[in-house]
């Protein structure tokens, strides 16, 4: 029988994101703050860092050592070096299937992504927009399904064309949309069109956009 070759990362910049993205979690961006605010702040901030450098470390390190060394996936990768583990495998199959509706309040963001693309990041800032906009029928069902569409293409990709591309867009979309503000605040101060082309690398076109 021939052997399917695997997916594999090409660079070391998608590896690395893509371990902090799923070690990073959503948690640590929307919790956090208040968390650390309202359990001590600094005395909890040294326990977060204590437990990320030996628990969290250690479990990322552990699961990367294992999947190098069997080259399998997660469901099978534990039987594979102890039989009395092969139950984790069903488990680390489980979990990621129940925390992803948390996840998918990402399709919200979506929505903010496509504000301030347009424009109307002034009107997002208004305290009553996220509250009308989950209150809508269709809108917040519409931005769910566009983040379940775009991770189950990603992920149907495979590494290389799938998550690595998604790292490298993304990360050139994050580029763009910095300059674009940039420029925009450029603009307002007058500044000419050739010198604000050459700082922000932006066409002609984009920035016209923004007037």
């Amino acid at each position: 029988m021939e052997n399917k070759k695997r997916g594999s990362f090409s660079g070391g910049i998608g590896f690395v994101l893509a371990a902090a993205g799923s070690a990073v979690g959503l948690g640590n961006l929307w919790r956090f703050p208040y968390l650390a605010a309202q359990y001590g702040g600094g005395i909890f901030i040294l326990v977060y860092i204590i437990l990320a450098l030996t628990f969290g470390f250690t479990l990322m390190t552990t699961e990367i050592a294992i999947g190098r060394k069997t080259k399998l996936s997660p469901t099978r990768a534990y039987g594979n070096i102890d039989k009395r583990f092969a139950f984790i495998g069903p488990i680390s199959f489980i979990i990621p299937v129940i925390i992803l509706p948390y996840y998918c309040v990402i399709g919200w963001v979506i929505k903010y992504v496509t504000v301030f693309a347009t424009g109307q990041d002034m009107a997002a800032a208004d305290s009553l927009f996220f509250a009308n906009f989950i209150g809508q029928e269709y809108a917040p069902l519409v931005f769910f399904f566009i983040f379940l569409g775009l991770t189950a293409l990603i992920v149907v990709l495979g590494v290389e064309k799938g998550i690595e591309k998604g790292i490298e867009q993304g990360i050139e979309q994050g580029k763009k949309e910095n300059n674009l503000s940039i420029a925009k605040k450029m603009l307002e101060e007058k500044i000419p069109l050739e010198t604000i082309i050459k700082i922000t690398n932006l066409s002609k076109e984009d920035i016209e956009n923004l007037k």
